[in-house]
């Protein structure tokens, strides 16, 4: 006699294919969504990098940063604040705020910190190591030993980082 129709070990036998079907379309699936992630995180951090390395070159090209940075660098020392005139007091504190809020920005993780050190490393040591003293003389007549802190903080761990400068 020939038994027409399924029986139940044929529709669980059934079940237990596309079940197993099922596992591993989810799993297949469940890979490319990593994978896309990962490969989207990759694209952010890249897009991440060239934002920071655009904003940076364009603070650090604009003019009147350039123009005090070269008048404040060439009116002779800057370690006596006392005699210094009050235009390089302001050209020190206008390079000091450009590099302040770079600072800030790499400090909280809104600018990428290596591309500014692969810009600016050596001229931005530099300048801390020429307006230091000035800023410890800022603090004290604001009474704010925090001004310029994270500029500092960054000079001195890049200096830590790197004897070659």
């Amino acid at each position: 006699m020939v038994q027409r129709g399924w029986s139940m070990g044929d529709w669980a036998n059934l079940f237990s294919i596309v079940a197993s079907i099922a596992v591993i379309v989810t799993a297949i699936f469940v890979f490319f969504q990593i994978w896309f992630q990962k490969k989207g995180l990759r694209n952010e951090e890249r897009l991440f990098v060239r934002q920071s390395i655009e904003f940076i070159a364009e603070k650090m090209q604009e003019e009147i940063f350039r123009e005090r940075r070269r008048a404040l660098f060439s009116s002779g020392q800057l370690a006596d604040y006392r005699n210094l005139s009050d235009e390089s007091k302001e050209n020190a504190r206008a390079v000091l705020s450009t590099y302040g809020p770079l600072c800030q920005m790499i400090h909280r993780g809104a600018l990428e910190e290596q591309a500014f050190k692969d810009y600016w490393q050596s001229a931005f040591i530099r300048d801390w190591d020429r307006l230091s003293s000035f800023v410890e003389e800022e603090r004290k007549v604001m009474r704010k030993q925090t001004l310029f802190a994270k500029t500092e903080q960054l000079a001195r761990k890049w200096k830590s980082e790197d004897i070659n400068i």
